[in-house]
């Protein structure tokens, strides 16, 4: 419950604002986000290539449900796709921007499994793959990776927060044009309080 109470007290204030004033917030998760997978990957190659390695067979079927728990992320690199796009004024080029993105995104999942499946056995991989690295005898690096899901889920709590409040008033805003003589006898329906305080509180609530 304490934790819970920090938890709600550092990134619950994010929710009054506008998604375009996280942005500083979404830039240092971008930099904490690359950061750690160029640390796996770099850790991860260098013990292969001190010979401490796992010689991965082609597929195993048994472990195919791990997968789809997985790749489930792979998703995210489409779902920010159209709040990338719609902000900007010029969409020339557009479609070159979005291949060097899944370009980008597939090297990036490439290098972090093809590296991870000759590192780890599946017996010694962890259900968390950070977790990994927890014993690598350098204790910044194994206290960044073990704790790196933490933050990214902590920073995108805010993104996510904010994006109910919207859908939030959007289906308050369509309720009251199906019965619009409710904003005539009860004018507290439109008050700024409404707007401003009443639905980033619920979106926290949950």
């Amino acid at each position: 419950r304490i934790y819970l109470a920090v938890f709600t007290v550092l990134l619950g204030p994010f929710l009054f604002f506008n998604i375009s004033k996280s942005k500083w917030l979404q830039l240092i998760t971008a930099v904490m986000r690359n950061v750690a997978f160029i640390m796996m990957i770099l850790i991860a190659l260098v013990y292969i290539g001190k010979g401490d390695y796992y010689i991965a067979t082609a597929a195993n079927i048994v472990y195919l449900p791990n997968l789809f728990g997985v790749i489930i992320y792979a998703f995210m690199c489409q779902h920010s796709l159209p709040g990338m796009i719609t902000p900007l004024k010029k969409k020339r080029g557009v479609n070159i921007l979005i291949l060097l993105d899944y370009i980008s995104v597939l090297l990036y999942y490439a290098a972090l499994s093809f590296s991870a499946a000759f590192r780890f056995s599946p017996a010694e991989m962890e259900d968390v793959y950070t977790l990994n690295f927890f014993n690598i005898g350098a204790d910044p690096v194994s206290y960044y990776l073990a704790l790196f899901p933490v933050f990214t889920l902590s920073t995108n709590f805010p993104i996510i927060g904010i994006t109910l409040r919207e859908n939030l008033k959007s289906l308050y805003r369509f309720i009251k044009c199906l019965v619009p003589s409710v904003s005539n006898r009860y004018p507290i329906v439109d008050h700024w309080i409404i707007d401003k305080v009443l639905f980033p509180l619920i979106a926290i609530t949950p």
